[in-house]
């Protein structure tokens, strides 16, 4: 059974914020950062056992920590809603700075698609779908997981909301692999609203999980 760990049984100069303030983030360890950031535990779930726990569980691997979904986070002990909803959002801002930093991505076509994709289908077996959304030079701006119940499709206008909100000229969705009943005239609800709003609606790609 792994050791309890409490904040109040450390030292201050041993608590992460604290650490955090005097020393700076090198000096903090990939689950201490993760504390700093979810706060509080919950019952039976201190903060610093539950970071040390979802560290370890990818080995210690941001990268992989990274492509968890929200269903992926929620189903672990002391991670709810809110908790996840604060990881995803960090970990997407670290993602947006690689990009930058690294230069921006380009989606001229489908196999661009699946290149920047396949990360994202590799770490689940639940059914995806994404939203690619991209500039009037067809670079990259975010990719979005879209949320919808079980045999349907994602809402439409909330799709195009987050398009206008991101300063998008158009947008790709992907999906993972799956039977879905009248998919065609989903499509084309998708492609004659985005004409209607001048938005370019690249398509639908379907990208099977690979490695």
């Amino acid at each position: 059974m792994e050791d309890i760990i409490e904040i109040r049984d450390l030292s201050k100069a041993d608590r992460p914020r604290e650490k955090l303030m005097t020393k700076g983030t090198a000096a903090l360890t990939n689950a201490e950062l993760l504390a700093v950031l979810l706060g509080r535990g919950v019952p039976g779930h201190p903060i610093l056992t539950l970071c040390n726990q979802l560290a370890e569980s990818v080995g210690n691997d941001i990268s992989i920590l990274a492509r968890l979904t929200y269903n992926d986070f929620c189903k672990i002990k002391g991670i709810g809603p809110a908790k996840a909803l604060i990881l995803i959002a960090a970990l997407e801002l670290g993602e947006r700075r690689n990009v930058h930093e690294k230069g921006m991505i380009v989606i001229n076509d489908e196999k661009d698609l699946v290149a920047a994709l396949g990360p994202y289908f590799k770490k689940t077996a639940e059914q995806l779908f994404l939203l690619v959304l991209i500039n009037q030079r067809k670079e990259l701006l975010a990719i979005a997981e879209l949320k919808r119940n079980e045999f349907s499709y994602p809402d439409l206008p909330a799709i195009l909301k987050q398009v206008v909100e991101a300063g998008a000229t158009g947008f790709w969705i992907a999906r993972s692999p799956a039977r879905l009943n009248k998919e065609k005239s989903w499509v084309k609800s998708v492609a004659d609203s985005a004409k209607m709003m001048s938005i370019v609606w690249y398509g639908r790609v379907i990208i099977k999980a690979s490695g």
